[in-house]
């Protein structure tokens, strides 16, 4: 998870998402959230979130550096067979996520995209 001065979002972002996958898959994940050069304390959040979940690993750039090095770092960190990323921000509904590991079966990759309608209406996955 990317995040730049998210420290408000967070953890509203992750616990939700965490939860629905728990239930769905009925094992731990792994939440790999990158810090990326934030000033708003959105590093103690992560790290506070990390005190709370084991399963967290906070990861930080001092400046920074853009998402898709925030997605970089994180990914290059990743430990499990998959591997996804979401913003910080919390614009997904958990259940998409749940449909995605559904979707998943036993591909090898799978790509998943809001359609502009539903990013527009902030529904649907």
């Amino acid at each position: 998870m990317p995040a730049h001065n998210e420290k408000e979002n967070v953890a509203e972002a992750v616990l939700p998402v965490d939860a629905a996958l728990r239930q769905c898959l009925g094992k731990s994940l792994e939440w790999l959230i990158v810090d990326d050069g934030s000033t708003d304390g959105t590093y103690s959040e992560i790290t506070r979130l990390a005190s709370m979940m084991p399963n967290v690993v906070p990861l930080r750039h001092a400046e920074r550096k853009g998402l898709g090095a925030a997605i970089w770092t994180g990914m290059a960190r990743a430990s499990m067979e998959w591997c996804t990323w979401l913003p910080a921000d919390g614009q997904f509904d958990p259940q998409c996520f749940v449909e995605m590991v559904e979707l998943a079966g036993e591909n090898d990759c799978l790509l998943v995209m809001r359609h502009e309608s539903q990013r527009e209406s902030g529904e649907g996955c």
